[in-house]
């Protein structure tokens, strides 16, 4: 069997995140994006690969005083309202909160 092409390598970057400080592949980790825009769609995927993104009350680094507002499964379209750090304030119609800027990935331009 012939296989076409050298392998195929996978840049992998540390996600501070992780309480081990593990690695996960560089393409799943949205810190090369821009950041949400106020009035802009964003798509929530979590960056670690779970199938829901937490919505926090507010945007606290620590994980230890973070209240989850929510859960919202991958591919949740929402209105992004404002940012603070590493978070995007997000809305939607039976809700608002925060989000980590690393699980919300621009859509589109609103109105």
């Amino acid at each position: 069997m012939r296989i076409a092409g050298p392998p195929r390598m996978i840049k992998m970057q540390p996600r501070g995140d992780h309480p081990h400080n593990s690695f996960a592949p560089s393409h799943l980790i949205n810190n090369n994006h821009p950041p949400p825009a106020s009035g802009n769609m964003v798509t929530l995927y979590h960056s670690g690969g779970e199938s829901t993104v937490r919505v926090y009350k507010d945007p606290v680094e620590d994980k230890s005083k973070q209240v989850v507002v929510a859960t919202l499964p991958n591919g949740t379209c929402i209105s992004s309202i404002g940012k603070a750090g590493n978070f995007v304030k997000v809305q939607w119609p039976s809700g608002q909160g925060w989000v980590g800027l690393k699980n919300a990935r621009n859509k589109r331009k609103m109105g």
